[in-house]
């Protein structure tokens, strides 16, 4: 399925942006979906623009953007004085039917998702 996804990914017109989990240790690299807080186990998110997505947590509730609302890629901005390859976007800026707050953009229901950085203690303890 994964393949399926990204040949699907990669057969867009559009520029496609690899963005790898970053692991600040060999344990959290290591460790399950169940212990990384429902991160996948293939720690790489490939995106374009007009590509669909879905919140795994909830960012503004009060306003519509909670766990498994699905969107649409407009753009992902990188920050061209400090990108490379290895690093992730700035933002990536998405459209949500579900969404009821200020916008971006005039009478668009565009808001930005920013990379989110996730701590959690293993099963283990590790």
């Amino acid at each position: 399925m994964l393949r399926n996804l990204k040949d699907k990914v990669t057969g867009m017109i559009s520029p496609v942006a690899r963005i790898p989990a970053v692991h600040n240790n060999k344990t959290a690299e290591r460790s399950s979906n169940e212990d990384a807080d429902g991160l996948s186990p293939v720690p790489v998110l490939y995106l374009a623009r007009q590509s669909k997505v879905m919140l795994i947590h909830n960012i503004w509730t009060s306003h519509g953007l909670v766990n498994g609302s699905r969107g649409t890629v407009i753009d992902i901005l990188c920050d061209h004085e400090t990108s490379s390859p290895t690093n992730l976007p700035s933002v990536i800026l998405c459209s949500f039917k579900s969404y009821t707050g200020p916008s971006l953009l005039q009478d668009n229901k565009i808001v930005p998702v920013y990379p989110v950085t996730t701590s959690w203690v293993t099963s283990n303890g590790g």
